[in-house]
Formats: structure tokens, sequence, C-alpha cells
């Protein structure tokens, strides 16, 4: 029996330096490098635009604290950490342990990059520092989940990350 699929998509603002993420499915460390990969090559992606990543939808985060740190790792070696502001909506308690595990380590890390952890979409949306309103983030997401990417571990080895 196959493990189901990280789903994600993504929208990036130029105007407003600013990405929104949505996720469902289960995320794995692979997975989640694969689309990370894909999005930093997306034309207007940029490491200092502010982030919203929705992880309310996820069923499953399956990673140990190791892989979390190899992530991270891999985040820094690929330029992808830039100076920005990066809203976690979590609605689970074990998205939130996870997000948190993930704000420490990133801690450590002495990036330039500043995470926070929100189950409440208005104070995830504050924190940004960004001209755009609840409700466009709301609809942004709508759309985003209703049209995502696959991502499985059988497809991840073809990709070179």
């Amino acid at each position: 029996m196959s493990q189901p699929n990280l789903k994600a998509s993504y929208i990036i603002y130029p105007d407003k330096k600013l990405i929104i993420e949505a996720f469902s499915g289960v995320l794995t460390l692979r997975t989640f490098i694969a689309y990370k990969t894909k999005q930093s090559k997306d034309k207007n992606f940029c490491s200092d635009y502010n982030n919203i990543l929705d992880l309310r939808s996820l069923s499953i985060i399956d990673a140990t604290i190791d892989q979390i740190k190899d992530y991270l790792n891999f985040l820094i070696e690929s330029n992808m950490v830039g100076e920005r502001r990066n809203a976690i909506l979590v609605g689970t308690h074990n998205q939130q342990v996870y997000a948190s595990v993930f704000d420490k380590l990133h801690a450590g890390n002495k990036t330039a990059q500043v995470l926070s952890v929100f189950v409440d979409i208005n104070a995830a949306v504050a924190f940004l520092e960004r001209e755009i309103s609840v409700e466009e983030v709301l609809k942004v997401l709508d759309f985003l989940k209703s049209n995502p990417t696959e991502y499985s571990d059988r497809e991840i080895d073809k990709l070179k990350y």
C-alpha cells in the first residue's frame, strides 16, 4: 500500500512581496523538499518575500527531528532562506508540535527569517505586515486548496535537488 501524497500549491505576489501556500495530505521531508525546490525555480520567487503557510489541511506530518534539521540545512545551503517573516497556520496539536520544533531548531541557525506559529488567521495576516486583507488571503487559500499539485515519494527520485 502506498503512502498518500503531499498536495501543495502556492501563489507569489511580487508587488506585495508575499507568498501564500496551502498544503494537504501527508508531508514528508522528501515531498516538502521537492515542493520547495520547484517553488524556488519559479521566476517570481524571492527568498525575501514574506510567507504564509497553511498547514491546517495536512492529515499527517511525518518527520523526525533529524529530518527537520536536514530540511533546515537544505534551505540554508540552497539559499532559500532570506530576510522575511513566515506565518505558519496550524489547526491540530500534531501540526503545532512540528511547527514549534521547526521554529526552535530554526532559531539556532542564525538566519534573518522570523517564524511564528498561529491558529488564528487574523493574527497570521497581521504578523506578515503586508497590504492584504484576511478576506483576500482566505479566497487565495480556497483557490490553492482546490488546485494543488501532488508530490509523491515515487516521483521525487526523478527530481534533481
